[in-house]
């Protein structure tokens, strides 16, 4: 009879123990499911992340080259109308060069004979019309000599197309045909021949255009 008693508590506490092992079990089994889960949610945690890092990144990256090109896009159009302002500036400011014929004729007019000079060839074929004066001589000469001679006169025209240049060209070709002819207000002539250089080579004045046969 106590055999069978013990018999009896063996097989009750065996059961106790097996499921307590089988408690053990599930609850161990539960626990690395958990750590499992947390592993793998925090992985995809961490990709989301990284992921998200990355997309920001390229949005910083891409923003700042767009900007980088419209700031040298901006630079080049600044220096593109600096150098146009530039060269508006410049045309402005800077007249355009004279030919040798305005400029001589301006000299003149301005009464600038250091200028009058400088326009001139080595020697000059000088000669008042009707004397005796003076032939070939050198360009200070010249100036000294067209100086005192001009001294009068306010101004020459030299316009080709006035009448009396026109009348002087055609009824006295063999003289006049090689010059330049200004009348000066005083109605005196001067006519001037440029050289190959285009220097002022020749000078022939004449007391007044009237003492010339132009009918």
């Amino acid at each position: 009879m106590k055999t069978k008693t013990v018999k009896e508590k063996n097989c009750a506490w065996q059961a106790s123990q097996g499921a307590i092992e089988s408690n053990q079990l599930l609850v161990a089994g539960l626990v690395v499911i958990i750590v499992i889960s947390a592993v793998i949610i925090g992985s995809v945690l961490y990709a989301w992340k990284k992921q998200a890092t990355i997309g920001k990144n390229w949005a910083y990256e891409n923003n700042i080259a767009n900007l980088q090109t419209q700031i040298n896009s901006l630079k080049k159009q600044i220096a593109q109308n600096k150098a146009e302002n530039t060269g508006t500036a410049t045309s402005q400011e800077t007249p355009a060069a004279l030919s040798s014929s305005e400029a001589f004729e301006k000299a003149l007019n301005d009464k600038n004979f250091a200028k009058v000079e400088s326009l001139m060839a080595a020697r000059i074929y000088y000669v008042i019309d009707a004397s005796d004066c003076c032939g070939d001589i050198t360009r200070k000469e010249t100036v000294g000599n067209l100086q005192n001679y001009i001294h009068g006169v306010k101004s020459f025209n030299f316009d080709q197309n006035q009448q009396v240049v026109r009348q002087m060209k055609v009824n006295l070709a063999s003289t006049f045909s090689k010059y330049t002819i200004g009348i000066a207000d005083n109605q005196m002539v001067l006519s001037y021949h440029l050289d190959q250089q285009g220097k002022v080579d020749d000078l022939m004045l004449s007391a007044s255009h009237l003492m010339y046969d132009l009918e």
